[in-house]
């Protein structure tokens, strides 16, 4: 049987003790670590803008030549604690090889309907786990452009918080319907449905 001198019991008592604080310290240490992480999260993390698809739109044109108008219905959410402000937006169409100059963000309508009460394009802030929505008009003269009958890809890019770049924030497509041809191209700006599931169950 091993006996430990006073000593030697004094040493392992001390050893067991160090560790023990030591351990104790760690657990500090990460609680508060957590805390602080978990306080960054709710209250300060910058996360993403997310733009949900546009359930419908209005768009027209007469002539590569003329005015070119896209009114797009969109929802912001900012899936982040801190809010961000979106400085300013733009667009592009492309259908069949053929690309429209870029579309400005001209201003901002009530509905797609009532084109009454515009407002002049502004930036607009998206508070953290909150979302902002409006009807954007994008538009530009020449707009080199005319639809056809198909999926018409449209990119949205945005310039976010401080950032002077442009971004890519949405890729998306206009259900362009045989029936809508001739309005669209006619420079009556009316809404049109942008359903995929519709468009293909009308063939």
């Amino acid at each position: 049987m091993e006996v430990y001198t006073n000593m030697e019991s004094e040493c392992i008592v001390s050893a067991w003790g160090g560790l023990v604080n030591i351990v104790a310290l760690f657990i500090s240490v990460f609680a508060l670590l957590f805390i602080i992480f978990s306080f960054w999260w709710m209250n300060w993390r910058r996360g993403k803008i997310i733009v949900g698809l546009p359930r419908s739109f209005a768009a027209t044109s007469k002539s590569e030549d003329d005015l070119l108008i896209v009114q797009l219905p969109l929802v912001f959410y900012n899936d982040g604690a801190a809010s961000q402000v979106i400085q300013n937006l733009r667009l592009t169409l492309a259908q069949n090889g053929n690309r429209s100059a870029i579309l400005y963000f001209n201003n901002t309508v009530r509905d797609l309907v009532n084109v009454q009460n515009r407002e002049w394009a502004r930036q607009f802030a998206v508070e953290g786990r909150k979302s902002y929505s409006s009807v954007f008009v994008f538009q530009r003269k020449p707009g080199n452009f005319i639809f056809h009958k198909g999926k018409c890809q449209a990119i949205l890019e945005g310039k976010l918080n401080n950032d002077k770049n442009w971004k890519a924030i949405l890729t998306f497509d206009l259900q362009i319907s045989a029936k809508s041809i001739k309005t669209i191209n006619s420079g009556q700006l009316i809404p049109y449905d942008n359903d995929p599931d519709i468009e293909r169950e009308n063939g």
